[in-house]
């Protein structure tokens, strides 16, 4: 009857189920026709069903036996109606119905056939029901039916699977019964009833939930099946399938088939959806397929950002976590970075890093610090007000979402523009406190911030005064941690030991021994990043002793011997300030420091260029390492200098070829080289360090004896003479050390004898003054001078006439050896003359003679025994015996002169 009878008859249900169950004997076919259709009428009604099982379930079960097509239906349609109620279950199985239904399944009469499979869908919706199903019949009756043409056998057959399907256990053996095929078939039917359609996407959807069952659903053509119900109008068929998708997504294997069978338009569109159900199962998809490099891109490209982007402002949490978490997979892709940034995703993003809900928070700080990996995007955080919430987020109570923001705010800090804010906002002191922390991943991200904040010279000592040097140096000695964080601790270090300001903190704590000692680590780029730490402390000239005291120059050798031009640049002025140390010098050149040296010599920065020749002039004040640098190719690049615009890259360009020139052979090398006109043009510079430089040079050169005079050629004494002349004016504001340089350029020269007429022409009135100077030094090398022109007796009467007698006399006394030697030798040379030896008697040559006849010097006692003898002798001297003598010895009977000697400068020390 219709609703209102049956509600009628069930205020009487009692004793009209009693009848029934009575009337249900009845031999009549036709009554037992009629009590099947009551009682299927009644069972319909949910107030109903208890009262029918109690009494009827019995009776129902015998009716369910008849052989009668019609009662079989009434009855087990009955029984379907009774299984809706979870309760009534366990009564079935009493009654030991479970035989006679699934005989039911097996039916020729295709409605009861459909029934049976409605009453074996709900009593397979009870976990507990499933196991008996399974051992009482198995798979096959429920298989079979859905391979027939009946819309009831397929709709509850799918569902029957579906619910079975819940159970891993029975997965198995449904794959393995063939029921993937059938339903797969069903679901892609588009002529099939669609709410079994649906089911059947279901089953396979819970099929999917285990990925051994993943080949055999794929093989099958799942995917295209889903694909056609994906479009349809109910939200349950979309979310059947976005589930199903979602399950087999999460298999990183499937990932290829799925979007190459055209599976990420269809996961789009459900993304759109309006039901959360339905979407965040596709968010689900995608994150799953995001996770596959390839497909990252293409999901972007074929436009799923955008519903992921609008779904990031759902208030549903699951949405939430299944949509950053896509997100956060999308944006491990460099090409895909700037595309979410500019889709709108960081706002969003920002907010959700705020949640409650731990997965929210991290996923959506996950997503951001990837974003932050790109420089235009660090920008775009800070623009969008990323750093104030996120320093809050970095205090939340989940260590995972402190670990995912803490990374954002690293990442930001590695744009210098971004450091302002970070520092006002405090950020810097929760990275220090990330440090201490005993989670690895916090320390991570704590070294790496502090080390990009450290790159910004603003931030270092505040950065130090804020305690973060002994955390990262405790990182950087432990064995225990992480080879990266170690890696990221000493980087900071090097960073922090830029600044000068800090290298008195560096020393205080013990930095220096600790670098050092990483400096030898087994990880290379520990070694590397500890050799850069020494290498910036190395620039301090203060700390340079302490470096090289305790071993820090191999570390910086270490860098200088690698093939990085860039590292070189790194290394250079390290370098250079450990080269000023004479314990360094040898060792530098020895262990590989030339190379990166002489490379930086051809630099184009005229910086670089100033600091590489430095270092090589400070090396060449060590005789020893001379043909170490000129072996290793300094020569060629150091002339090449002297063509410099800069002054005071050409004063060490100058000062390196002057150091190398003290060896004979290279000072001729660099005559021949061109290097003489060079230095010549230096002599008329106005800077005062290229004058110094140029004439140290020079006189250096001018040790060798066959180039002298074709140095006087190339016009060298008119320059020399003017450079030196302001030193004896005493208003004139010259350079002493250049004019020193410059009287041993001239004493040199003098030395050879080709040269005596023009450097006496040029120079003698000069050297006379100079022997006369308040500057004992001048004093000494204008006695070299006239030591070397005296050899030439042809030149003692103009020795004679400019006065020099008693200045040289005067450093015939006992004193610098040197000296001494070239005093008495030009009064050795000038007695060679009879006409001047009693002017050399009477200003008093003899006691200072007879002093330096015991002097230590051998070649002093020779010069002094060689002039008595051209002065004659005896213990008195007067008139008769000077004339005597003077008388007595002519030019030719006197002993010929000493030869010239060569005066060196000594190694040029660096201009101030």
């Amino acid at each position: 009857g219709d609703a209102a009878t049956r509600a009628v008859v069930s205020e009487q249900l009692a004793d009209v189920a009693d009848a029934l169950a009575k009337a249900s004997g009845d031999a009549f076919p036709d009554v037992k026709r009629e009590v099947a259709a009551a009682l299927n009428c009644l069972s319909s009604v949910e107030e109903n069903k208890v009262e029918i099982a109690d009494r009827c379930i019995s009776s129902i079960l015998t009716l369910s036996l008849s052989n009668d097509a019609e009662v079989e239906k009434h009855a087990v349609c009955a029984i379907a109606n009774l299984m809706e109620m979870v309760e009534l279950h366990d009564r079935l199985l009493e009654e030991q119905g479970l035989a006679p239904l699934i005989a039911l399944v097996l039916s020729d009469d295709l409605a009861t056939k459909g029934e049976a499979c409605r009453a074996v869908a709900n009593l397979a919706a009870n976990a507990e029901m499933q196991r008996h199903l399974m051992a009482e019949a198995g798979l096959a009756p429920i298989v079979g039916a859905m391979a027939t043409t009946d819309p009831l056998c397929h709709r509850y057959g799918a569902l029957a699977l579906a619910n079975l399907a819940t159970n891993v256990a029975n997965q198995v053996k449904i794959v393995q019964e063939g029921a993937v095929k059938v339903l797969v078939m069903l679901a892609g039917n588009p002529e099939r009833e669609l709410e079994a359609r649906r089911y059947a996407v279901l089953a396979l959807a819970n099929l999917a939930a285990t990925v051994g069952n993943h080949p055999a659903i794929l093989e099958d053509g799942a995917l295209q099946a889903m694909f056609s119900l994906s479009n349809a109008a109910d939200d349950l068929s979309q979310y059947y399938v976005a589930y199903a998708l979602g399950n087999l997504a999460a298999n990183e294997a499937n990932h290829a088939r799925v979007v190459e069978e055209g599976g990420l338009q269809p996961l789009i569109a459900l993304s759109y959806s309006e039901d959360p159900d339905v979407h965040q199962q596709a968010a689900a998809a995608l994150r799953g397929l995001a996770v596959d490099e390839a497909n990252k891109m293409k999901i972007v490209q074929e436009g799923g950002l955008e519903p992921l982007v609008l779904l990031l402002r759902s208030m549903d949490v699951e949405v939430q976590r299944e949509v950053c978490a896509a997100l956060c997979n999308l944006s491990l892709s460099d090409e895909n970075k700037y595309e979410i940034a500019k889709g709108g995703a960081i706002g969003p993003l920002i907010a959700r890093a705020q949640s409650e809900d731990m997965e929210v928070a991290r996923q959506a700080c996950a997503a951001l610090a990837n974003l932050a990996e790109m420089p235009d995007n660090q920008l775009r955080l800070v623009e969008e007000g990323a750093v104030q919430p996120l320093i809050a987020v970095m205090r939340s109570p989940f260590v995972e979402v402190q670990r995912e923001s803490g990374r954002v705010l690293a990442n930001l800090a590695a744009h210098v523009a971004n450091h302002e804010i970070i520092v006002e906002e405090g950020g810097h002191q929760l990275m220090i406190s990330y440090l201490l922390s005993p989670d690895t991943a916090l320390q991570r991200v704590g070294a790496l911030g502090i080390g990009n904040l450290a790159t910004n010279g603003k931030n270092r000592v505040l950065l130090v005064e804020s305690g973060c040097l002994e955390p990262l140096m405790s990182l950087s000695r432990s064995e225990e941690v992480e080879l990266e964080i170690q890696r990221y601790s000493v980087l900071a270090l090097a960073n922090l030991g830029t600044s000068v300001a800090n290298h008195e903190a560096f020393v205080a704590e013990g930095t220096l021994p600790l670098l050092i000692s990483l400096a030898n680590h087994p990880d290379e780029e520990v070694r590397q990043y500890a050799a850069f730490a020494l290498v910036k402390v190395g620039h301090n000239a203060e700390v340079r002793k302490r470096v090289t005291e305790e071993g820090g120059l191999e570390p910086v050798l270490f860098l200088a011997r690698t093939d990085d031009p860039e590292v070189h640049r790194e290394v250079l002025p390290a370098l250079t300030t450990l080269s000023f140390a004479d314990a360094n010098k040898v060792e530098i050149a020895k262990n590989g420091g030339l190379p990166p040296l002489i490379a930086l010599s051809r630099d184009d920065n005229p910086v670089v260029k100033r600091q590489a020749a430095t270092a090589l002039a400070n090396l060449a004040e060590v005789v020893s390492n001379h043909v170490r640098i000129i072996d290793a190719g300094a020569a060629p690049p150091l002339v090449d200098g002297l063509n410099a615009d800069e002054p005071e890259v050409l004063r060490e360009m100058a000062r390196a070829i002057g150091n190398l020139s003290a060896n004979c052979d290279f000072g001729n090398m660099f005559f021949r080289m061109g290097v003489v006109p060079k230095l010549v043009i230096m002599l008329r510079s106005t800077d005062v360090g290229s004058q110094r430089m140029a004439s140290m040079a020079l006189a250096n050169i001018a040790t060798n004896v066959k180039v002298q005079p074709k140095m006087v050629n190339k016009g060298v004494l008119a320059p020399i003479v003017t450079l030196a002349r302001p030193g004896l004016d005493p208003k004139a504001k010259g350079d002493g050390e250049a004019e020193r340089y410059a009287l041993l350029v001239l004493a040199n020269l003098a030395v050879s004898s080709v040269n005596h007429e023009e450097v006496m022409r040029e120079s003698l009135d000069l050297v006379v003054g100079f022997s006369k100077s308040s500057d004992i030094r001048c004093r000494q090398h204008s006695v070299f001078v006239l030591g070397n022109l005296a050899a030439n007796p042809e030149n003692g009467d103009m020795i004679m006439a400019g006065g020099c007698i008693k200045p040289i006399i005067s450093f015939a006394f006992p004193g610098d050896p040197n000296v001494q030697y070239q005093a008495v030798a030009a009064i050795r040379g000038l007695a060679t003359k009879a006409d001047i030896r009693l002017s050399i008697v009477r200003a008093g040559a003899l006691e200072p003679l007879i002093l330096a006849a015991s002097s230590d010097s051998v070649e002093v006692q020779r010069e002094v025994a060689a002039a008595s003898r051209s002065g004659g002798g005896g213990s008195g001297v007067g008139g008769d015996a000077a004339r005597a003598a003077g008388n007595g010895v002519d030019g030719d009977e006197a002993e010929a002169a000493e030869e010239p000697r060569l005066a060196h400068p000594p190694a040029g020390p660096p201009f101030a």
